[in-house]
């Protein structure tokens, strides 16, 4: 253990070097004053490269200086401060005792010295400055495991949340993001709006081209979906397999349309070959939209179910086009 004596007497040096050689652990470096100490272990120097002390000893008796003015300037360090001091000194008076404690001095010894003394001292808070250190070291090890498994849990959440082929919302955080806005929706008297859309012949383009493309296709669709809804209350979702939706809050029946047909010409727009479709060249979608004023009776199932039907009713009309309700209250 590296041990630092904070005194200008080579006698005091030579004494205490003498006493702690027997100690075979116990290395000590001496310096003259508070200011040369904190000159060697100080803020100018990073801590990686300062020299490790486990212990100060600070001579009550340095000239210029009293110990307790020693202790409360290495206290003032951020470095130092959870180095120990201990005091040694020939004033056994207890309220100068009193005053070293409140400066945060650990333990003291009284001169002349008992090498007994000395080494029962300096060995008790050695121990427990290390006993301290073992515990800030599992404290940051702690925090660490805690910071760790926060990054993991908010990973998991949001893989529970995803779905896992396109990256947006997979269909129980889209439930979960109706109930909730619709709920907000009946608080707040605004209208809320959903999209269903279906790509056109899938099962056919996937059967022709493969299952590979079918996905790639699928994804690139998605990501058209995701990257329209602007408002960050808004939320794309695949629904189910072969299905994508998107959740519009704020949305009355003119917007909800409005977007239908936007992202069915942006999917139209992607030129994606579809060879076994008589729609198209291209890949086409077809989307069913609802648009509802919830009441405290309703539930958002009533959402999804009306824009089923639509969806229903624009294939019943050739597909490649959009159709909406408005559920009457």
């Amino acid at each position: 253990m590296n041990i630092m004596l904070i005194s200008d007497s080579p006698e005091l040096g030579a004494q205490l070097q003498d006493l702690l050689k027997g100690a075979a652990t116990h290395v000590l470096r001496t310096v003259k004053s508070v200011a040369e100490a904190i000159n060697l272990l100080g803020v100018d120097f990073p801590a990686e490269s300062a020299p490790a002390i486990d212990l100060f000893l600070a001579d009550d008796q340095a000239s210029g200086v009293n110990g307790i003015q020693v202790c409360l300037r290495l206290k003032s360090v951020p470095r130092l401060r959870a180095i120990p001091v201990i005091l040694l000194t020939a004033n056994r008076h207890a309220g100068k005792l009193q005053e070293a404690f409140d400066a945060g001095v650990a333990d003291f010894i009284t001169q002349p010295f008992n090498t007994t003394e000395l080494l029962v001292r300096v060995r008790s808070v050695l121990r427990l400055k290390q006993e301290m250190d073992a515990r800030v070291k599992r404290e940051k090890e702690l925090l660490k495991l805690s910071s760790n498994l926060s990054e993991i849990n908010y990973t998991l959440s949001r893989l529970s949340s995803t779905d896992v082929l396109t990256g947006i919302a997979n269909r129980s955080r889209l439930d979960q993001f109706l109930d909730r806005e619709w709920k907000c929706a009946i608080r707040e008297s605004t209208p809320i709006s959903f999209l269903l859309i279906d790509i056109d012949r899938f099962t056919v383009f996937n059967s022709k081209l493969g299952h590979e493309q079918g996905d790639e296709c699928f994804i690139t669709v998605a990501g058209v979906l995701d990257l329209s809804l602007k408002r960050p209350g808004d939320l794309a979702a695949r629904f189910n397999g072969g299905m994508l939706a998107a959740a519009l809050t704020h949305t009355d029946s003119k917007g909800a349309a409005t977007m239908a047909e936007l992202l069915r010409l942006a999917v139209l727009m992607l030129a994606i070959k579809h060879p076994e479709s008589s729609l198209s060249q291209f890949v086409t979608v077809t989307i069913g939209a609802a648009t509802a004023n919830p009441g405290k009776d309703d539930s958002h199932l009533s959402l999804i179910v009306a824009a089923e039907q639509a969806l229903y009713d624009a294939k019943q009309e050739g597909r490649n086009c959009s159709r909406h309700k408005l559920i009457a209250r």
